[in-house]
């Protein structure tokens, strides 16, 4: 994984108070590849609990990680019991 544990600590730090829930969190996509260089942050979060405002939700923790890694690029996967399963899904697993 190309993140110290200090941003994966942080990371998960900020989701955790930003939601009212148990949730998980994964990190995907190219930061998960140790040859890889650069990349954005892609997250995928699993909620036991259904999301009343998907998209508020995701935009809240993108700004807020935005904030926290010098505007690097986020982008984050929501999964919870009242969301539709997408092939991002399936890709982020």
């Amino acid at each position: 994984m190309r993140m110290s544990r200090a941003d994966a600590e942080l990371i998960k730090k900020n989701i955790i108070s930003l939601t009212n829930c148990n949730v998980r969190v994964w990190l995907f996509g190219s930061r998960i590849d140790e040859s890889a260089k650069g990349g954005d942050i892609d997250i995928l979060l699993k909620m036991d609990q259904p999301v009343l405002r998907p998209a508020q939700l995701s935009n809240t923790i993108i700004v807020k990680l935005m904030q926290q890694f010098n505007d690097r690029k986020i982008d984050v996967v929501l999964e919870a019991p009242n969301l539709d399963l997408k092939p991002i899904h399936a890709i982020a697993r």
